[in-house]
């Protein structure tokens, strides 16, 4: 593995400098950040309280109640979009640099290196890469909270909680614990992300990578109808935790999943690579 991270150096320096879509990626945060501060104004407008960094990331990361149990969904369902629209630009960013070390460098990269260190450096590129955007995420709430006299709290408000999740029919007598609102805005999030952008990856080695793209799109749009577990885009959605919905998945079941897909795709893939022929796709790009 340790030729692996010295390869991981390079992939981080040649994967992150197209530094247009970090910003396309904080551009598209502020709409999601501006909702909450709508729904906020609206909020405390009848409440006299401080909302708190928690409440922020909830508002942003609140996803959409499963359309298969919702039974008023033609007269009331409202798609995620700024949610969605989010999520498609975190994926599109785990998928760029992977492809693009296939394309005319790429023979004498994997030549050297071996096509399961390549696939190694790349599953460790899309974990790092996962916490670089999250991370950027959780910089920018930080930084607009503060500017919006915003708590820099993991404490959340149980009356704001009960109304950005009304549709669950759950009661919050009191507030998460802080320990709850980190696993649930940012462990579980992370997770799903991982296992999103380890998919994509693993997709767009056997078939072409708008291909890879347009499946996780759509199992973005599917994961609005159903929660069922083996959906990681439902750890994205706060509204979909057991500590927010009653018939929601709880906390340790999400983490499972995750760890499990995650890691089954990483060995699989590292076994099925080496029946791959990397070459081929290297001399197809060349020709086009």
């Amino acid at each position: 593995m340790r030729l692996s991270f010295d390869i991981l150096k390079v992939d981080l320096r040649l994967g992150f400098r197209q530094k247009w879509r970090w910003a396309l990626l904080a551009a598209v945060y502020l709409a999601g950040f501006y909702e909450f501060h709508t729904f906020a104004g609206y909020y405390l407008s009848e409440n006299r309280e401080t909302l708190s960094l928690a409440d922020a990331l909830a508002s942003i990361f609140k996803g959409a109640y499963p359309l298969v149990r919702n039974a008023s969904a033609m007269t009331d369902f409202a798609l995620p979009t700024i949610w969605l629209f989010m999520m498609a630009v975190l994926l599109v960013m785990a998928l760029d640099y992977p492809v693009k070390s296939l394309e005319a460098w790429g023979s004498q990269y994997i030549t050297r290196i071996g096509r399961r260190r390549w696939w190694n450096s790349k599953c460790l590129y899309i974990l790092v890469l996962a916490a670089a955007e999250y991370g950027m995420l959780l910089l920018e709430t930080l930084i607009l909270c503060r500017a919006y006299g915003v708590r820099l709290s993991w404490i959340s408000s149980a009356g704001f909680y009960e109304s950005i999740f009304a549709e669950t029919g759950g009661v919050f007598s009191e507030a998460l614990l802080v320990r709850q609102n980190l696993l649930l805005l940012v462990v579980l999030p992370l997770a799903g992300l991982i296992t999103m952008m380890m998919i994509q990856l693993f997709l767009s080695v056997w078939v072409p990578a708008i291909f890879a793209y347009l499946l996780s799109i759509a199992a973005l749009i599917f994961t609005v109808y159903s929660d069922t577990p083996f959906l990681p885009g439902n750890y994205l959605m706060a509204i979909r935790s057991g500590w927010i919905d009653p018939e929601g998945i709880p906390a340790s079941t999400g983490m499972l999943y995750c760890v499990c897909i995650s890691a089954g795709i990483w060995i699989a893939g590292a076994f099925l690579i080496r029946h791959r022929d990397l070459m081929s796709s290297v001399k197809s790009k060349e020709e086009e």
